[in-house]
């Protein structure tokens, strides 16, 4: 059985990479820079991902004030193991395979994955302005 489902995870894994057309970096803040005061940024990652969006399942929809929100979730997906995820890393979407506007888009890694047979690194993020 485990030969099975390392195997469907090859498989899972490399249908969900075909879909990464876009492009990222992924950034771990360092110490602060004497000279700007700002955190130095170290690349742990640049290479192919996907960025998703979606509504939250119906249920999680919200009141306030007289009016109702839909509650969103980001992710950017990226190769199963590609880097060890932190929340704080800046992702930095640098191409885009179809949506232009994605491209120089910012997000916080906003919570670590943990999926035994994942087939991609779903990242949950928020945009941080």
């Amino acid at each position: 059985m485990r030969d099975v489902m390392l195997y469907a995870r090859q498989v899972g894994a490399a249908l969900a990479e075909s879909l990464f057309i876009d492009s990222a970096r992924v950034e771990r803040a360092g110490a602060k820079d004497p000279l700007t005061g700002l955190p130095t940024l170290t690349l742990v990652y640049r290479g192919e991902c996907k960025v998703q969006e979606s509504r939250v399942p119906t249920g999680a929809e919200r009141e306030a004030g007289g009016h109702e929100y839909v509650v969103h979730s980001r992710q950017v997906h990226f190769p199963v193991a590609a880097f060890t995820p932190e929340p704080g890393m800046l992702v930095t979407v640098e191409s885009a395979g179809v949506d232009e506007t994605l491209v120089g888009r910012k997000f916080r890694v906003s919570r670590r994955p943990g999926k035994t047979t994942a087939t991609a690194m779903r990242l949950t993020v928020e945009d941080p302005s």
